[in-house]
């Protein structure tokens, strides 16, 4: 089992979303919120698993010396608007965000906020929304009865036709599929 750990939730995020789809035994620790994420066979693992390897990660973080951080302040200061978006877009994932909308709301511009997106997620800020709208969708399929016309309008795609594109361009197959496998399961 492969086990990541990281210290900004950021990082985190990305690294839950990318292990996500594949089937590989993981477990993901963000320290600072003790948020914990078993992916791969682990997903069903039980409570009792659960807290097993938990502490392990724990006791072998605790036994590890902590090393300053020695990034510039330009980093630090692009880590930390990449989390304040990634956070505000999760909140207002319904909403039509744009990267002007996004980058007011963030108090900078669009270059600034691109420029940090691609430092720190390796990708631009509309395929990191993206792929946030396209993980709440198969939650929600997988988990309510919502029809796939009101996913995708509370997930701001106002056709259908759009969403199921996108959602079949990540996953490799429809909305449609994915909730006839949790169906069928």
């Amino acid at each position: 089992m492969a086990v990541f750990i990281f210290e900004d939730e950021s990082s985190f995020m990305l690294a839950q979303q990318q292990l996500a789809e594949c089937n590989q035994a993981s477990a993901i620790v963000h320290l600072y919120s003790h948020t914990f994420r078993l992916t791969g066979p682990l997903q069903q693992a039980s409570v009792e698993q659960f807290m097993q390897v938990y502490q392990k990660i724990l006791l072998s973080r605790s036994s590890q010396s902590v090393i300053a951080d020695k990034t510039s302040p330009q980093s630090r200061k692009h880590k930390a608007l990449v989390e304040r978006t990634c956070r505000y877009i999760e909140q207002h994932l319904a909403q039509p965000l744009t990267l002007s909308s996004i980058s007011k709301a963030m108090n900078t511009n669009r270059n600034s906020l691109s420029k940090a997106f691609k430092q720190e997620l390796n990708m631009g800020v509309s395929a990191w929304l993206r792929l946030q709208r396209m993980h709440k969708a198969r939650q929600l399929l997988v988990d309510t009865n919502l029809s796939i016309q009101e996913i995708s309008a509370r997930l701001g795609y106002p056709l259908q036709a759009n969403f199921s594109t996108s959602f079949k361009n990540l996953f490799k197959q429809s909305p449609k599929q994915i909730r006839q496998d949790c169906n069928d399961a």
